[in-house]
């Protein structure tokens, strides 16, 4: 008896929304996701040719269907001034937590891991940014 009722609910409700859904249509605008390397790069530890080496490297790894270099319509990864930009093409998903595995295993391959970290500094950037070390006193032992 509940279950039927239930069902029954269940079926107007999707049937409404399906409704409303068919004559809206969604403009799909590509989703861009960055790694920002201005901190790094105005001190100096980090060059314009390095960021090309991210770039390079980002577009060689990335994967699309378990294969590497099978980004062509799907995505585009550039570098403007001290950001890496990588555009997603509408229709494709794309993971912001694959974009920062791929940046962390460019820094260890490159032994930067120990200087920097990879923040997430809003829904589509990521920021380079130093590790904080606290240079503490040491006590002398008498």
């Amino acid at each position: 008896d509940f279950f039927c009722v239930f069902r029954k609910r269940k079926e107007r409700t999707m049937s409404k929304v399906g409704a409303v859904s068919e004559g809206l249509k969604k403009v799909e605008r590509p989703s861009t996701f960055s790694v920002d390397c201005h901190i790094p790069f105005d001190d100096q530890v980090l060059e314009a040719d390095i960021l090309d080496e991210v770039a390079g490297f980002l577009k060689e790894n990335i994967k699309r269907n378990g294969k590497r270099n099978n980004l062509t319509g799907f995505l585009d990864v550039q570098r403007q001034n001290a950001n890496i930009v990588v555009k997603v093409e509408p229709g494709h998903s794309f993971s912001k937590k694959y974009l920062k595995y791929l940046t962390k295993k460019f820094l260890n391959r490159n032994e930067m891991r120990e200087l920097f970290r990879v923040i997430s500094s809003n829904k589509t950037t990521y920021e380079l940014r130093y590790f904080k070390i606290d240079k503490g006193t040491e006590e002398e032992e008498s």
